[in-house]
């Protein structure tokens, strides 16, 4: 639900949208995936091959359209929406953390 750029976890939606909200002084916002989902696989949880960790990184067709299912609840403060918000924070985290995709030696050199 968040992206991570150079390592960080963008804020929470629930503002973004609030801020979007105010902005368009507008109660209708429109969510839509970033790009087509034509060419994506349809869902992860049939990826059973992959580490269950790396698994929960992917985004495919149905992940993304509950992201943003979720999203439009989260502004009002529904709680199955700010927990879905949450989790997806939390796996961020984790995979921004994970031996999987960190490597010192890489971060080393960076520095």
């Amino acid at each position: 639900m968040a992206a991570i750029s150079n390592g960080a976890v963008c804020p929470p939606r629930r503002f973004l949208l609030k801020r979007e909200q105010a902005v368009r002084r507008s109660d209708r916002v429109w969510l839509a995936p970033s790009c087509s989902l034509l060419h994506s696989p349809i869902d992860a949880s049939a990826e059973t091959a992959l580490d269950p960790a790396a698994r929960s990184w992917l985004a495919f067709a149905c992940e993304k359209i509950e992201d943003l299912r979720v999203l439009p609840d989260a502004p009002d403060g529904d709680a199955a929406a700010l927990a879905a918000i949450a989790l997806s924070s939390e796996v961020l985290r984790a995979r921004a953390n994970s031996a999987l995709t960190v490597n010192p030696a890489v971060r080393e050199r960076l520095q």
